[in-house]
């Protein structure tokens, strides 16, 4: 037997201590103590490709298992030692312990990657050496094992990782939201198609993101776990900090504000922070602005107002949801007077326009920021972390969580809801139209509510289902034949039409309007305020909890308009459905829904959330979800949707 150094043998002595801790903690929790093997997570998986990868530095956290399960009860499930330290595998250890501190391991240890993460085929030992020795990386020769294909969004996840390997071949840049990736090459102006990015630039990359890595996992063992990978969190930063400057060349002091105040936040960035939905109900109504300040001295006045800023995408001469948005801040002034200050900020189309408005409302003594297009989202992030002491920004969007942003959206399905069933109660035939623009979430709970509310009426009603902004769609083929129709939610001020809300068309092709879903932003702009006035706007908010706005009938945030041309009846059975709907009598989503897929469920009602991230189509709608590369969006419009608006059918 070699000789066996003292340092060893007592570094082996703490290790196998700390392996044993692990393997008691383990057991108490129900754990296996040991680590996987490869091999019997495969077992019954059939046949697999492989593909050599080569040999390069990989991220030892990422080590987790072994590929056969020979050596498995050798080591604690994070690879320290269990064995004896005089036996032959205790001696290996500690002289491979030695001679990684005198001259480093010559040979690569030999592993075998699934789905992102390691089981070695030799060089067990080693890999437990480097583990004590908490080495961030460990040379190795690498073979790749292909998942299968399937829809499971792991395994979309992988394959989209695997795409962008071959652009930029490492393990230490993990990202767990879909279409991560992508995003990640557009911040640095580069595509994932299989070619390989300029070593420079990926030197530079790596460099910026091992300092942030290095920050990061700082913070995480100060303030404990997070539930987000460190590339999603990278993400982020890149995008509220650019690319342009290094992390790398970032202050220490600096960079540790900036990961301090974006650290909750990447939690929601990747979709998995906590939140809060706040509905009518959970605010009073029972405020005036005689009331602020009845126990305690009012903050705002006429002489020190409130001052709120609003910032559109468009302006209201092209834009119909840019000019809603503007009459809702009108009509917030001329409810609360001078009590408030309001102003209005146009044609914002990019990051830099909406930062540099951003920055001369802060200079205007604005507390509230709102910005009401979902593409503003992440400059509103940036901006709400660099103005945190003073400000509140708000976004108008339904998909995306953020604990530094409020969200606010409407339940338009609920109008949607009453219209399908006034649409089935006005057919002469069981088909119905129903025009939707792009499969964002929102759109989808519209178009099944429609179709709900229509069965409610006509059993057998079916929504035949078309996208306008789909390429090569043939809308008047696809509709041919058809009288009642549901188009865009209100007329385009810049293209006049009388294909809006819920219409008739008759043989000659007349249009005649029948009823409108309509947003009252304003009745939303006014409970906000009103809420800020009376102090309820502070205690809603609860740090690490995103908070989000989600209004409907019961708050008038959306109403239904009726044309002059419908009868008695018509307006009677809307209004009912309005007023129990309202009342909560009435849930479109309630009860028992079939899907094209079958049954959801039989009774109850579905959340919020089930509603807002629905990916299916009612049972009477005939079409489908179609993939986002099928629509003719403009580039400007892609930049302004976030990843949690669009829906993956």
């Amino acid at each position: 037997m070699e000789f066996v150094g003292s340092n060893g043998k007592s570094a082996y002595n703490d290790a196998q201590k700390k392996a044993q801790a692990k393997v008691k903690f383990a057991r108490d929790i129900g754990r296996v103590p040991y680590p996987p093997a490869l091999d019997d997570i495969l077992k019954d998986e059939g046949a697999l490709s492989e593909e050599r990868v080569g040999i390069m530095e990989i991220p030892l956290e990422r080590v987790i298992g072994t590929k056969t399960s020979g050596r498995q009860e050798a080591f604690s499930y994070n690879f320290l030692p269990l064995l004896d330290q005089w036996s032959e595998f205790g001696s290996k250890w500690i002289n491979l312990y030695n001679a990684q501190l005198e001259e480093g391991f010559r040979d690569p240890v030999k592993v075998y990657e699934y789905m992102g993460s390691f089981f070695v085929q030799e060089g067990n030992k080693r890999v437990s050496v480097a583990k004590y020795l908490d080495m961030p990386e460990i040379a190795a020769d690498v073979v790749r094992i292909l998942p299968k294909k399937t829809d499971d969004p792991a395994v979309l996840r992988y394959y989209e990782f695997r795409d962008f390997f071959r652009c930029f071949p490492t393990y230490d840049i993990e990202i767990s939201e879909p279409g991560g990736y992508e995003k990640f090459a557009a911040a640095y102006d580069q595509k994932i198609d299989g070619n390989l990015w300029d070593e420079e630039l990926r030197r530079s990359i790596s460099s910026s993101f091992y300092a942030f890595k290095k920050k990061f996992d700082e913070k995480e063992k100060k303030t404990g776990e997070i539930s987000v990978k460190c590339g999603d969190a990278y993400i982020l930063y890149i995008g509220l900090y650019g690319t342009t400057e290094s992390v790398a060349l970032v202050p220490d002091s600096i960079l540790d504000e900036r990961v301090t105040k974006m650290w909750r936040e990447s939690e929601f960035f990747a979709g998995s922070g906590k939140h809060k939905l706040l509905y009518e109900s959970d605010e009073s109504d029972n405020f005036s602005i005689r009331t602020v300040g009845l126990f305690k001295t009012p903050k705002y006045s006429e002489k020190h107002p409130l001052k709120a800023a609003f910032f559109y995408r468009g302006n209201t001469k092209n834009l119909k949801w840019t000019r809603d948005h503007e009459m809702g801040r009108q009509k917030l002034e001329e409810h609360y007077g001078s009590l408030i200050m309001t102003y209005p900020y146009e044609n914002l189309q990019d990051k830099d326009a909406l930062r540099m408005a951003i920055d001369d409302a802060y200079g205007r003594g604005c507390e509230l920021f709102f910005t009401t297009f979902p593409g503003m989202m992440p400059e509103a992030r940036r901006s709400s972390m660099h103005y945190e002491k003073t400000s509140h920004f708000l976004n108008c969007s339904i998909g995306e969580t953020s604990n530094a942003v409020r969200t606010y959206y409407g339940k338009m399905y609920e109008a949607k809801f009453i219209l399908g069933a006034l649409a089935a109660s006005l057919s002469n035939s069981h088909e119905i139209g129903y025009i939707a623009s792009v499969p964002t979430y929102g759109i989808i709970s519209d178009i099944n509510a429609f179709a709900i509310g229509a069965s409610l009426f006509d059993p057998k009603a079916r929504i035949r289902l078309l996208w306008g902004m789909q390429k090569n769609v043939e809308l008047e083929a696809g509709l041919e034949g058809v009288e009642i129709l549901s188009g865009v939610i209100n007329q385009n001020p810049a293209e006049p039409s009388r294909e809006y809300g819920l219409y008739r068309r008759n043989d000659s092709g007349k249009m005649d309007n029948l009823a409108m879903p309509v947003w009252n932003w304003g009745e939303y702009y006014i409970r906000i305020i009103r809420s800020v006035l009376a102090g309820s706007f502070e205690r809603e908010k609860v740090d690490g909890v995103a908070v989000r706005y989600y209004y409907g009938l019961s708050s008038n945030v959306i109403d239904v308009v009726l044309s002059d041309k419908l009868d008695y009846n018509s307006r009677k059975l809307v209004g009912f459905m309005k007023k129990a709907i309202a009342t909560g009598q009435i849930n479109p989503f309630g009860g028992e829904i079939h899907t094209q897929d079958g049954v959801l469920q039989t009774e109850g009602r579905l959340s919020e959330d089930e509603q807002i991230s629905m990916d299916w189509l009612a049972e009477n709608v005939d079409g489908t979800i179609p993939p986002v590369e099928e629509f003719d969006l403009d580039a400007a419009f892609l930049s302004g949707l976030e990843k949690g608006e669009l829906v993956h059918g």
